[in-house]
């Protein structure tokens, strides 16, 4: 898996991520699990 530099830091991520910031807030938990 490929890892990049997050910004100026010494913090390493993955390329691949899955975005749920939304989940349990503007998405509820039932919709969340499909």
């Amino acid at each position: 898996m490929k890892h990049r530099r997050l910004g100026k830091s010494a913090i390493y991520v993955s390329d691949i991520c899955m975005g749920t910031m939304t989940f349990g807030a503007q998405t509820d938990e039932a919709e969340a699990h499909k």
